[in-house]
C-alpha cells in the first residue's frame, strides 16, 4: 500500500503449521519478506527470557535500592527516582544496567542511512485456536545502515517494551561484511535506550550494518506503539492492528534513533526505495480492509480503506478529503504527495487523530463516514476538522519535521490554524461538499468555516489553560520524550495556533503564504525548530514590504518582535486606563494570572492591540512593547467605549477600567450588534475569566449577561454557555443550587421559545428515514434515561447500542447512557468500558466526560476511579485520555474535605504514572475553588436574586 511502510507477513491460524514463505495477503499494506528468511518456527523469537542475558525486576529493583543507599550514605545528597513512562502492558526488562549519560541526545558519533525493517504480526482469526504468547504479539527484524562520523565503539538506539534477542544480534561493516563483535550490551530504561559496544572502533566515512531480532505485543488503547482495535460483524470478531504515530512512537515497535531531526530512508522488498523521514513517522495498518480510490487533480492518487459494509457510504468523504488537499497543495505551493496517499478509517472512537505519518492518516470512523446513514452536525464538524488537520501535518511535521520534541507542536499547531484558512478556501466552490451541506442546516453549516468556532474552541481553551501554574513556553526545555507527550497537550498546540492566526493577521494573508512555500522547500526532509521558523518569517516580511518595514519601525524584525510568544509561559494581561476628559487611553501589560498562586514573575511581550474607539469604527493597530507602555489618542465622548480585544485577534486579555466595562455593557443592551460577534465572545471570555480570578467584580460579569436575551449567535452563546455551566458546578449541592438554576433558565429562555421544537426543512427531516433526527438524538437520549421512573428506558437504549456498529449512533447512544440516576448502572457500565467487553475501551474517557456532567455522577465518579486505579492506570498510562480522566472526575470538587481526599489518594503510595503532574494541577483547581466559593459565592448569589425573576414561562407552560 506505501512505499515508506516496512514488510509485513500477517500470521493468521497456527503460526508451527505456516509456510516459511508466507502467500501475499489481501491488506492495506503491501507484504513481504527479507530475501532470506528462514522458517516461522526459525524466526519466531523466543517469549520467555532464559536464553537472554537479562536482569529481572526484582533483581534490577535490589540492585538499585543497594546503589542508592550507598550513594545516600558516601555524598549525603537526595536521590530522584524518575519513573518509567512506558506502558505498563510492555516488557520493562533490560539486558544489562550500568550506564548512565547525563544527556538523553544522541551524540552524532554515528547516523542512520537506511532501515530494513521486517515484521511480522500475529491477528487471530475467527474460531482458530491460537497460543496466548503469541495472539496480538510481533515479531520482528530490523537492520540498520549507519554511517560513522565520529570514530566509536558504541551505538545507541531507542527501544522500549520491546524485548531483543542479543544471540541474534550481528554488526559488520557494509561493503566488506567483515563481522565485528558486540562485547557489552546496555539498557537504559528511564531514557528508553539501548547501548551496544563494539569490540572494535567503527571508523570514520565507513557504513556499518547492525541486524537486531526482537518482539513486542500490541496494548488495548492508542498509546504509543502498536495497538490493537475489534469489531463485531456477522457474530465474528475482527482484528486490526495499527501504529501510534507521535514522539517517540517508533521505538515501540522496532529499535531505531528515534530522534525527529534523524531522518532516513526506508525500503522493503515489494516496494521502492523512499525520501527522508524520521522514525516516528512510519506507522502500518494490518486488518480486512476494502478502499476506493480516485485520482488526486495534481499528481498521484489518493485511496480511503475501511471496514468492507462502509466502503460504499465514502465516497463522499473521499471527495471532500481530495479538495482539502488539494486546497492545502495550492495554498502552500508545494505538492506534498508525489506518489499517492492513503487515508485509513478504523473502528474506534477517538477524539483526535490517531495518526499522521507520512503518506499514512488514520482516522476514527466517525471523521470519515457520512452520507444516509447516522451522523450529526457536530461529527461532520468534528470531522471535517480532523481531517483537514491530519492532512496538514504531512507538510508541517512529516514533510517538514521538529529538530527535536520541543519544536513537536510546530506540526499540530500549524495544521489546527491552517485547517480554518483552508476550509474557507473550499466552501464556495467545490461541489464535493454539496452533500456535507446538505446534512447540515445553514447556520451549522456556516459555522464550520467561520473564525468564530476557532475562537471559542481553540484560541479560549488555550487561554484557559495557559493560566494555570503549570504554563510552560511553546518551545521549552525537553530532556526526554516522555517530558514531550506530558507538556505538549492538545491545549499547548491550540496555543500555538491562536499565536500564528495572531502572527497571520499581523502580516496579512500573502506574506503568511510566502512563509509557509518558503519553509518547506528550503527544509523539506529536513528539521527545525521555532526559530527557524521565525527567521523564514523575517526574511519573508523584509523582502516583501514595498515601503519601509513596518515591523522593524517599531521594534526590529520578526523574530525580535515574536520569539517571546515562544519561549515564555502564559501570555500578557492588558490593562487599559482611560482619561476621558483629555481622549487618552494607555495600556500596559502583566503576566495572566488565573489561580491566585500562580506567580510567572516579570515577563513581558511585544503585543499587537487591535481596538476601536467606538460603535462601528474602523479596526486600529498599536503595539505595545516589552517593557513599555503604549498611548494612543480616543474621542473624548463620554458615552463611547473603546474596545482592546477588537476581532479577538491578539492572545491575550484585556482588563478595562470600571466605567469602559460599563459603557461596553451599556452598548450590548442597547445595540449589540455594532459589536462584532467575535469582539462579543472575548468580552464575555475576559470578563467572567477576570473575575473568576477575582481582578474584576462580579456584578460587572453577570451584568453582561443581560443583553443575551437579544444574542442570536452561536459563537457567543458557546462562550456564555461555557461561563454558565461553571457557575451551575460551583453553586450546584449547596442550598443555592436554585438560584443557579433560576439564572441559568433566565438566560436560555429566550432561546427556547425562539427555537421551539417544530422541524424543519433542514438536518431534522433530510435524513427522513430516521424519526429523532440525529442533532438531537444525545439530548433525547438522556432525558428519556434521566427521566425515566424504571430502568426500562436505560435497557432498551443499552439493547440497541449492543447491535449498533455505527460508532456515531454509538457515541450518542453512550451519552444518552451516561445520564441514568442509578449508581449501580453507572458503575457497571464504566465496568464494562474498562474491561474492553460490550463497550470498547477508547469510549471510557467520554464515559467519564458525560458522567461528570451530572451530579449524580460527580458523586460516584471518583470513588469508582479510585477503586479501579489500577486498571486505569494499566490501559491508559501516559496518555492524555488519563490527564482528561482525572480532570472529569475532580472538576466539581470544591470543599476542604474532597482537597484532603485528593491529597490523601496522591501521597497515598499509588503508582500516579504520568497523571502526577495533573493531581498536582487539579489539587491548585480545587484550592482555587474552595477559595472561590469563600470569597466569590455571596456575591454571585446576591446578583442572581437581586436580578433574576422568579418562575419562567418554560415551566409556566409546563404547569398549563
Amino acid at each position: 500500500m506505501l512505499s515508506d511502510l516496512p514488510s509485513i507477513d500477517v500470521l493468521e491460524g497456527r503460526p508451527d503449521e505456516l509456510p516459511s514463505r508466507l502467500p501475499l495477503r489481501a491488506s492495506p499494506v503491501g507484504v513481504s519478506s527479507l530475501a532470506t528468511q528462514p522458517s516461522v518456527a526459525e524466526q519466531r523469537l523466543k517469549l520467555d527470557t532464559e536464553d537472554t542475558y537479562t536482569i529481572s525486576k526484582k533483581w534490577a529493583f535490589i540492585l538499585f535500592t543497594l546503589i542508592a543507599l550507598l550513594l545516600l550514605l558516601s555524598f549525603v545528597i537526595p536521590v530522584i527516582v524518575y519513573y518509567s513512562t512506558q506502558c505498563s502492558y510492555f516488557s520493562t526488562e533490560g539486558y544489562l544496567t550500568g550506564f548512565t549519560d547525563s544527556s538523553y541526545r544522541f551524540p552524532r558519533t554515528v547516523l542512520p542511512v537506511l532501515y530494513y525493517v521486517d515484521l511480522k504480526v500475529f491477528l487471530p482469526l475467527a474460531g482458530a485456536i491460537f497460543d496466548p504468547r503469541l495472539s496480538f504479539r510481533f515479531s520482528g527484524k530490523v537492520a540498520i545502515v549507519l554511517t560513522c562520523t565520529i570514530q566509536t565503539r558504541h551505538i545507541i538506539l531507542n527501544s522500549v517494551g520491546l524485548k531483543i534477542s542479543l544471540e541474534q544480534a550481528e554488526l559488520q561493516e557494509t561493503e566488506t561484511r567483515r563481522a565485528i563483535q558486540l562485547t557489552n550490551v546496555t539498557y537504559e530504561t528511564s531514557a528508553q535506550r539501548l547501548i551496544l559496544e563494539a569490540e572494535q572502533p567503527m571508523e570514520i566515512g565507513r557504513n556499518y550494518t547492525l541486524t537486531l531480532a526482537y518482539t513486542g505485543a500490541a496494548a488495548r488503547h492508542p498509546c504509543s506503539g502498536v495497538y490493537r482495535i475489534s469489531y463485531s460483524e456477522s457474530g465474528q470478531e475482527k482484528y486490526f492492528l495499527a501504529v501510534q504515530v507521535g514522539p517517540a512512537a517508533a521505538r515501540w515497535w522496532f529499535p531505531s534513533m528515534d530522534e525527529p531531526d534523524l531522518s532516513d530512508g526506508w525500503k522493503k522488498t515489494t516496494f521502492s526505495h523512499t525520501k527522508q523521514l524520521a522514525p516516528h513517522l512510519l506507522a502500518f495498518v494490518v486488518g480486512h480492509l476494502a478502499y476506493k480510490e480516485i485520482p488526486k487533480s495534481r499528481s498521484g492518487k489518493l485511496r480511503l480503506w475501511l471496514r468492507p459494509s462502509f466502503i460504499e457510504a465514502s465516497y463522499q468523504s473521499l471527495t471532500t478529503i481530495s479538495a482539502v488537499l488539494n486546497a492545502l497543495e495550492n495554498y502552500i505551493g508545494y505538492d506534498v504527495v508525489d506518489a499517492k496517499l492513503d487515508v485509513v478509517g478504523l473502528p474506534m472512537y477517538v477524539a483526535t487523530p490517531r495518526s499522521q505519518a507520512t503518506n499514512l492518516i488514520v482516522l476514527s470512523e466517525m471523521d470519515i463516514i457520512y452520507g444516509e446513514k447516522s451522523v450529526s452536525g457536530i461529527s461532520l464538524e468534528k470531522g471535517t476538522l480532523n481531517v483537514g488537520n491530519a492532512l496538514a501535518q504531512q507538510w508541517f511535521g512529516n514533510l517538514v519535521t521538529p529538530k527535536w520534541w520541543n519544536s513537536y507542536w510546530i506540526g499540530p499547531s500549524a495544521a489546527c490554524f491552517l485547517q480554518l484558512i483552508i476550509a474557507n478556501l473550499i466552501v464556495p466552490q467545490e461541489e464535493s461538499l454539496v452533500l456535507l451541506q446538505s446534512l447540515l442546516d445553514e447556520r451549522s453549516f456556516r459555522s464550520l468555516f467561520q473564525e468564530g468556532e476557532f475562537i471559542t474552541e481553540i484560541m479560549q481553551a488555550a487561554l484557559e489553560w495557559d493560566a494555570l501554574p503549570s504554563s510552560v513556553p511553546l518551545s521549552g526545555n525537553v530532556k526526554v520524550p516522555s517530558e514531550a507527550l506530558r507538556n505538549f497537550s492538545p491545549q499547548q498546540y491550540k496555543k500555538g495556533a491562536a499565536i500564528l492566526r495572531m502572527i497571520y493577521h499581523v502580516i496579512g494573508d500573502t506574506i503568511f503564504k510566502q512563509v509557509l512555500s518558503s519553509l518547506v522547500k528550503k527544509y523539506a526532509y529536513a528539521s527545525i525548530d521555532h526559530v527557524d521558523w521565525l527567521n523564514v518569517l523575517a526574511e519573508a516580511t523584509d523582502r516583501l514590504f514595498t515601503r519601509p518595514n513596518q515591523l522593524s519601525n517599531v521594534m526590529g524584525n520578526a523574530t525580535t518582535i515574536f520569539r517571546g510568544w515562544f519561549d515564555q509561559p502564559t501570555y500578557p494581561l492588558l490593562t487599559l486606563v482611560r482619561q476621558y476628559e483629555a481622549g487618552l487611553a494607555m495600556f500596559k501589560q502583566a503576566p495572566v494570572t488565573l489561580l491566585q498562586q500562580t506567580d510567572f514573575a516579570y515577563r513581558q511581550w511585544n503585543v499587537p492591540i487591535w481596538y476601536q474607539q467606538e460603535p462601528s469604527s474602523p479596526v486600529l493597530k498599536i503595539w505595545l512593547k516589552a517593557g513599555d507602555e503604549a498611548r494612543t489618542n480616543v474621542p473624548k465622548a463620554p458615552y463611547n467605549f473603546v474596545l482592546a480585544a477588537a476581532g479577538a485577534i491578539g492572545y491575550y486579555r484585556v482588563q478595562y477600567d470600571e466605567a469602559n466595562w460599563q459603557l461596553t455593557n451599556m452598548q450590548l443592551q442597547v445595540q449589540h450588534e455594532l459589536i462584532d460577534v467575535k469582539s462579543r465572545a472575548q468580552l464575555l471570555d475576559d470578563a467572567f475569566s477576570l473575575a473568576r480570578s477575582g481582578k474584576l467584580n462580579y456584578h460587572l460579569a453577570l451584568d453582561m449577561t443581560k443583553y443575551l436575551p437579544q444574542e442570536m449567535d452561536i459563537t457567543a452563546w458557546r462562550v456564555a454557555a461555557r461561563h454558565i455551566e461553571y457557575l451551575d458546578l460551583m453553586l450546584s449541592s449547596t442550598r443555592y443550587e436554585s438560584d443557579i438554576n433560576r439564572f441559568a433558565l433566565n438566560a436560555y429562555e429566550a432561546v427556547y421559545h425562539r427555537l421551539g421544537f417544530e422541524p424543519t426543512d433542514s438536518a431534522a427531516t433530510k435524513q427522513g428515514a430516521y424519526r429523532i433526527p440525529m442533532n438531537l438524538r444525545p439530548t433525547v437520549y438522556c432525558v428519556s434515561v434521566a427521566e425515566a421512573e424504571s430502568s426500562q428506558q436505560w435497557s432498551f437504549l443499552w439493547k440497541k447500542f449492543t447491535e449498533e456498529d455505527n460508532i456515531n449512533e454509538q457515541e450518542a447512544l453512550l451519552r444518552g447512557l451516561s445520564c441514568t440516576k442509578d449508581i449501580m448502572l453507572l458503575n457497571n457500565l464504566l465496568d464494562k468500558a474498562l474491561s474492553d467487553k460490550e463497550v470498547k475501551l477508547t469510549f471510557t474517557p467520554l464515559l467519564y466526560q458525560c458522567i461528570s456532567n451530572h451530579p449524580t455522577g460527580r458523586a460516584m465518579l471518583w470513588d469508582f476511579t479510585t477503586r479501579n486505579w489500577d486498571r486505569i492506570i494499566e490501559n491508559f498510562r501516559d496518555t492524555v485520555e488519563l490527564d482528561y480522566m482525572v480532570r472529569y472526575a475532580t472538576k466539581a470538587f470544591k470543599t476542604v474535605r474532597t482537597l484532603e481526599t485528593v491529597q490523601a489518594f496522591v501521597t497515598g503510595g499509588k503508582n500516579l504514572a504520568s497523571s502526577k503532574q495533573v493531581f498536582i494541577e487539579q489539587l491548585q483547581t480545587i484550592h482555587e475553588n474552595i477559595f472561590w466559593t469563600e470569597h466569590y459565592l455571596a456575591d454571585v448569589v446576591r446578583w442572581i436574586q437581586n436580578n433574576v425573576p422568579g418562575m419562567h414561562s418554560i415551566y409556566k407552560n409546563k404547569a398549563e
